[in-house]
């Protein structure tokens, strides 16, 4: 009996240092996720069924965080939150570091949307976690911060690890929006309240302590200056401001007549000095135009001779990359010549690098250029089928794909979300199918997600057919 007393004892006490771990605030550098090398066996395009063997997966404790909240006006106030109960979610396979996140809307029942994760080679496609309406990797690719229902939590990509670091707020509204920081310390969000006004605010991912920047107007465009410093944001797309976030200092933009339509797709230069830009415009002679600003708020134009992509930025920031067309509304005859510019980083044109693959009738979208710095990849959106053509920044070499998918390319929730590099520069993901979901409602991209090898050339479905509204590939391929 007294061996026996024993043993439970121990048992209550690993019980209890057990409780304890799951208190521990979330470290601030995050836990990895089980991470295997990636896959770079031959790629092959099917329907083929992609859930793998479900692993059993024991319930992990939510641990009750402690919420800081400070104003630059008021003092802090805390307050205990206790996040719901949480479903089990087993793991369908190892999760590689080179993956895609996305958000999957229920078409059938109604309920709310969840996150579902995928390796790039195809493998893992697995439903992580319910209640998530945006999604965003960590820059190391240890965590995903979703928008939920609840408020602003973290989840790790093996789904085991799962925090809320805020909760929403009845009277400051709910979280609609977010951004990491460049080091992952911190995460801004814009929170809504019921009366449509926004509140923009930084969260520390550690403490909890939230820092509010602004409210009383939109909030959108929300991006990070390389060292942190700054976030740069637009008011409703018509007026452009960057704040330093450790004094909440403002500065708006003086942006030129060229440059005062909607602003769209910013971008911090490498060394944080100067901000690139889309304006489009309204009306008949609407066009995109790439713009550009510095820290002292002066903002120029590149004069591309016609209407522009968005601009994108050499890897060192010594120049800016962008594709223009020749744009009249007047001159129906006038030829596009899609071409493929390259401009200092003051906004001066030096050359022009190569004619772009249009195939007519297109529209040239999205400019991105690959994590190692190495391609830019140039979509001409068209129907049947879309081109994309890349372009090697360092020999001037050119490939071009045609989007051989089932069904057409399809948005998610903005241009940014029509294709993806993959984290380690092999692969470009994207979204084909149609946008009806089977149930004949329209206006809903439903579809799967590919990866394009471009250096071959060959396709990978990624994932079931599902109604996607957003997806995110991960910023680290583990090398």
């Amino acid at each position: 009996m007294k061996g026996l007393f024993g043993f439970c004892a121990l048992i209550v006490l690993l019980s209890m240092c057990i409780a304890c771990n799951a208190e521990r605030p979330i470290p601030t550098a995050g836990v990895a996720a089980t991470i295997a090398p990636p896959d770079h066996s031959a790629l092959l395009l099917s329907q083929r069924s992609l859930s793998g063997t479900s692993a059993t997966n024991s319930t992990v404790p939510i641990p009750r965080t402690q919420v800081s909240v400070a104003t630059p006006t008021a003092s802090s106030a805390s307050e205990s939150i206790t996040p719901s109960p949480w479903p089990t979610v087993p793991p369908q396979g190892t999760i590689h570091a080179n993956a895609v996140a996305f958000v999957v809307g229920d078409w059938q029942d109604g309920r709310p949307d969840s996150l579902w994760i995928a390796n790039i080679d195809g493998s893992g496609e697995t439903k992580i976690l319910d209640e998530v309406y945006r999604v965003s990797w960590a820059p190391d690719g240890q965590w995903l911060g979703c928008v939920r229902e609840d408020g602003l939590w973290i989840v790790s990509p093996d789904a085991r690890k799962r925090i809320r670091v805020l909760a929403n707020d009845s009277e400051k509204g709910d979280i609609s929006r977010m951004a990491w920081s460049p080091d992952g310390t911190r995460i801004a969000f814009v929170q809504i309240g019921e009366n449509g006004s926004e509140r923009l605010g930084i969260v520390e991912v550690a403490s909890g302590k939230v820092t509010y920047l602004a409210a009383g107007y939109p909030v959108l465009n929300l991006t990070w200056s390389p060292d942190g410093r700054w976030l740069a944001f637009s008011k409703g797309f018509v007026s452009f401001e960057v704040i330093e976030v450790t004094n909440a200092i403002f500065k708006t933009v003086n942006t030129s007549a060229a440059c005062n339509g909607n602003i769209h797709l910013t971008t911090w230069s490498p060394s944080g000095d100067r901000i690139a830009f889309l304006s489009y415009g309204n009306g008949r002679y609407a066009h995109g135009t790439a713009c550009l600003s510095t820290l002292s708020m002066y903002s120029t134009w590149l004069d591309v001779g016609g209407h522009s992509t968005n601009p994108v930025w050499a890897p060192h920031g010594e120049g800016i990359y962008v594709v223009a067309t020749n744009f009249n509304p007047d001159d129906p005859d006038l030829k596009p010549d899609p071409r493929l510019l390259y401009f200092d980083s003051s906004g001066q044109f030096v050359e022009r690098l190569a004619s772009v693959e249009y195939g007519g009738g297109g529209e040239i979208e999205t400019l991105t250029l690959s994590p190692d710095g190495q391609w830019l990849a140039i979509l001409a959106l068209k129907h049947p089928r879309s081109i994309i053509q890349f372009f090697n920044v360092v020999d001037r070499q050119t490939l071009t794909r045609t989007v051989d998918t089932p069904g057409e390319l399809l948005y998610a929730s903005s241009p940014r979300d029509l294709y993806k590099w993959s984290a380690d520069s092999q692969y470009v993901v994207l979204m084909t199918g149609r946008y009806s979901t089977p149930n004949g409602v329209g206006v809903r991209q439903y579809g799967a997600l590919y990866a394009l090898n471009f250096q071959t050339g060959t396709w990978r479905q990624l994932t079931h057919t599902h109604w996607i509204k957003q997806f995110t590939t991960s910023p680290t391929s583990g090398k």
